[in-house]
């Protein structure tokens, strides 16, 4: 299976997000900006500074295809007072139905949090949740304030249709 790992900008949601809103949350969706969100696509967008001697962009490491897993995106430099979105997205199943997922979230090269998803099924969009930074220093927060996860069903970006 193909699950795509995302990790976007905080700009890249909101009422002036060129996105579309197809979780029907009222904002724009941080997911596939072409800019604003790294992932198989855009595996190293440049976010902060233009200076290239400051490492402030992130990068998409691993982008796994063939379901072993795992993809790797790093952010050495986070920009002070923004939030970084994290969601997964089961773009292609291989026909092997559904799948299970999860996410673990390293702060400084500590495990800040591990999150699973049982029974992920094709096209779905799993908003992880945010790591919020200030002061120099950032925690996970689950997308709902329960913990319980926010799955989209067949979400499908009109920029990037599925493979089939």
């Amino acid at each position: 299976t193909d699950l795509d790992l995302h990790f976007a900008h905080e700009f890249a949601t909101g009422a002036t997000s060129p996105n579309p809103d197809i979780d029907s949350d009222g904002v724009g969706d941080p997911w596939f900006h072409n800019t604003l969100d790294c992932f198989w696509f855009n595996k190293l967008p440049n976010w902060g500074t233009y200076n290239p001697d400051v490492e402030d962009d992130p990068r998409l490491d691993r982008d796994d295809i063939d379901g072993w897993g795992p993809e790797n995106l790093n952010l050495n430099v986070p920009e002070e007072a923004k939030a970084y979105h994290i969601g997964v997205h089961y773009w292609d199943d291989h026909e092997f139905d559904s799948s299970d997922a999860t996410v673990r979230v390293f702060i400084y090269g500590e495990l800040d949090a591990e999150v699973s998803y049982p029974g992920l099924e094709r096209l779905d969009m799993w908003y992880v949740g945010t790591i919020p930074w200030a002061g120099g220093t950032g925690s996970f927060v689950d997308y709902n304030a329960d913990g319980s996860p926010f799955v989209t069903p067949n979400y499908v970006n009109p920029a990037f249709p599925p493979p089939f």
